[in-house]
């Protein structure tokens, strides 16, 4: 007693047991109710079947009654005369023998039955023969010469007489197409008939899974059964025809009942653990809020600490001078991503956690902050952010033994020191700005943050504000490279490159203000502009004309149909142009650059894979891509210029191009020598200083006018 007490306080006892009461009466009423709608909803469903098994004994007949009934044979042997044999060797053997019908007639003026045959037997006619199916009938035989009906269908329907009920079919013999011998006559009527015997209501039953079927008059059904009238076509009852419903929710209540019960007799049991389960259930609660605090500040991937995490750690520690940070990126995780598969990736990413957290000191804060981006919070000793940092690039010196892979991936670090007054985002900002800054000058090292970094941010802020001014004003030039057949030395080919000259910091390299551009959302106006200037210069010449596509152009959803536009206003073929992408174009997501390339080569324009082989080259993305040409990077033809192994790399990539059927251009041709050996390798085109600098339009057009002996029109 003392224990109930414990778990059950008397104020609880009376609203516990009203509960129980009240839930147990409730339950009760309620399957009361759900008992009785089931049980009305299985006589209802009986109710349709029968229904629907009456109408498909009256469909069946009509459909077995008026293929004979409008028939030209039928109208020759039983309207113009009467041919009695024929009947019976076509129409009772098929209507009577076959399908069952125990009475078929033929009736003239309604009412005269001139041919009948019964339970299989042809037999003498009286005159009221029909009538042995019941009275009802006539109805129907009336109904079924109205001109309305004639000619068109057969009707069916129940009659009734001392025999028991009929159900019959009646339809006007028609001939099915108009014929002249056949001398008009009085109208008759072709009719079936089938009782409803205990042999026809049991198949009934059987087939719609229905209970024992019987036909009553209108003072035959029992309290426990249902019954349908059935009712002739002038609405008057015939009969009905009675079963026994299963009543399953009745059967079913007998059932639970017992069970129901025993239920009431546990839920008094039940209700009394019910407050010592929601104190276990608190304590799991209280387990369960730990698992999800750590989940919320920890990486679910790597195991540690997140960038909610690290941030919450700088803010309650502050960014003074005994703070330091290291923020890193993974260098070349993104093209071994794509190449591998995002299985690998997330391999990759678990090791390299592993790694930099080995690197770090034991009281340090290792936490992944983004996609391939970590970052270590460690006290301000002196020396440490060195040590670490030469610690961190040396766990990446070897490769990754991944899955049966070997990656190499590097690393770059940017380090920040704390400061008096100093926030924590401004802390994590400069070492950001540091690991970029370290970045551009290489990657796979670090650097230490300082104030010219941040310097460097703003030239390149006041580049992009000179840049966007002067597409505004475009004063962004073009300037031609030719590319010559290897065996001609003819131009064949110009590749259309941007200049931009700077009041104040003069010839600005494409290189830097090209990344300015991605950088700045930028680089779709200067792509735009770029090849809108090199299709007016081109238009008249004879050749093909070759434009770059940086990787954030690539990928930009108008790509296609803001460069068709270019096309159509400057007037420009599509089929004179080519588009040189790079190899990390198509690495990143080879379904969707396939969709993009083949868009392009459906409007004619063809595609170069610029700079092959400096990156992850495949052969089986030139395989299913759609490539027309190969620019062999320039660092190869220096290279085979050596000899040795860099000739064999050059002539390599030849033959693989040969191989696929696709032309190789040499970029960075600038010596004669360099020339004639990438002619021996089998090189189709050159390209480089050899032939010529970026030339105006002007230039080129002279050149072509001392090629060709002729002035191209403009």
């Amino acid at each position: 007693m003392k224990s109930i007490r414990r778990f059950f306080p008397r104020r609880y006892v009376l609203p516990l047991a009203m509960l129980s009461v009240t839930s147990f009466v409730a339950l009760l009423v309620l399957l009361w109710y759900l008992t009785a709608i089931q049980n009305r909803q299985d006589v209802e469903r009986d109710r349709i079947a029968i229904a629907s098994a009456l109408d498909g004994i009256l469909d069946f007949a009509v459909h077995d009654l008026q293929d004979y009934s409008i028939w030209d044979d039928a109208a020759r042997h039983l309207l113009g005369g009467f041919d009695r044999q024929w009947a019976d060797d076509n129409i009772s053997v098929y209507l009577g023998a076959r399908q069952g019908y125990q009475h078929v007639f033929v009736v003239e003026d309604d009412r005269k039955t001139i041919y009948s045959y019964e339970n299989g037997q042809s037999a003498d006619v009286p005159l009221d023969a029909v009538t042995a199916i019941g009275p009802a009938i006539l109805y129907g035989i009336t109904d079924a010469n109205r001109p309305g009906i004639r000619g068109q269908e057969a009707i069916g329907g129940f009659s009734h007489s001392t025999a028991g009920i009929f159900a019959y079919a009646a339809s006007a013999l028609t001939a099915l197409t108009p014929s002249p011998d056949l001398s008009p006559g009085p109208p008759r009527t072709l009719i079936i008939a089938m009782l409803l015997d205990e042999q026809a209501l049991a198949q009934m039953a059987s087939r719609y899974r229905l209970g024992t079927l019987r036909i009553v008059g209108p003072e035959g059904v029992l309290d426990t059964e249902e019954a349908v009238v059935l009712t002739s076509r002038d609405g008057t009852s015939v009969g009905q025809l009675a079963w026994m419903p299963e009543r399953p929710g009745t059967v079913l209540l007998y059932r639970i009942l017992p069970g129901l019960f025993i239920i009431g007799a546990i839920a008094t049991t039940a209700a009394a653990t019910v407050l010592n389960r929601a104190r276990r259930a608190d304590e799991e609660l209280t387990s369960s809020r730990v698992n999800i605090q750590h989940l919320a500040y920890h990486d679910a991937l790597t195991g540690l600490a997140n960038r909610r995490r690290f941030q919450d750690v700088l803010r309650e520690g502050g960014a003074g001078p005994n703070m330091q940070i290291l923020y890193m990126d993974l260098d070349g995780f993104k093209e071994a991503n794509d190449v591998y598969g995002h299985a690998m990736g997330d391999a990759l990413l678990i090791e390299a956690a592993r790694r930099i957290g080995a690197a770090a000191s034991e009281d340090a804060l290792v936490a992944r902050t983004g996609g391939d981006e970590f970052a270590i919070l460690m006290p301000g000793r002196e020396g440490e952010p060195r040590r670490t940092c030469d610690g961190v690039l040396r766990a990446f010196d070897p490769a990754f033994e991944v899955r049966g892979y070997s990656v190499n991936i590097g690393v770059t670090v940017g380090a920040a020191s704390g400061a008096e007054g100093l926030e924590g985002e401004e802390l994590m900002r400069r070492a950001d700005v540091a690991m970029y800054a370290a970045k551009s000058r290489g990657k796979r090292g670090w650097l230490a943050y300082n104030t010219e970094l941040d310097a460097a941010n703003q030239v390149r802020h006041v580049m992009e504000g000179a840049l966007r001014e002067a597409l505004d004003n475009d004063l962004v030039r073009v300037v031609f490279q030719p590319i010559v057949s290897a065996g001609t030395g003819r131009i064949e080919m110009v590749e259309a490159l941007a200049r931009w000259n700077h009041p104040q910091l003069g010839e600005v390299p494409p290189d830097q203000f090209i990344r300015v551009a991605e950088q700045s959302g930028l680089i779709n106006a200067l792509g735009r502009r770029v090849l809108a200037h090199a299709c007016a210069a081109a238009k008249a010449w004879p050749i093909r004309i070759s434009v770059n596509l940086s990787p954030v152009e690539f990928w930009d959803r108008d790509l296609v149909g803001s460069i068709h536009r270019v096309l159509d206003q400057a007037g420009f073929p599509s089929s004179r142009l080519d588009l040189e992408i790079t190899e990390r174009h198509l690495l990143r997501r080879p379904d969707e650059a396939a969709a993009i390339l083949s868009e392009f080569r459906m409007r004619g324009i063809r595609i170069s894979l610029d700079d092959f082989g400096t990156g992850y080259s495949s052969i089986g993305y030139l395989q299913r891509l759609s490539i027309d040409r190969i620019k062999m990077d320039r660092s190869f033809v220096q290279a085979a210029e050596r000899g040795g192994k860099g000739l064999r790399m050059a002539a390599a990539v030849v033959k693989l191009g040969q191989a696929l059927d696709l032309p190789v251009t040499a970029e960075g041709v600038e010596t004669p020598a360099q020339a004639a050996l990438m002619r021996e390798i089998g090189c189709s085109h050159l390209q480089g200083w050899l032939f010529g600098h970026g030339m105006c339009a002007e230039e080129i057009t002279a050149a072509l006018e001392r090629q060709n002996g002729e002035v191209p029109r403009r």
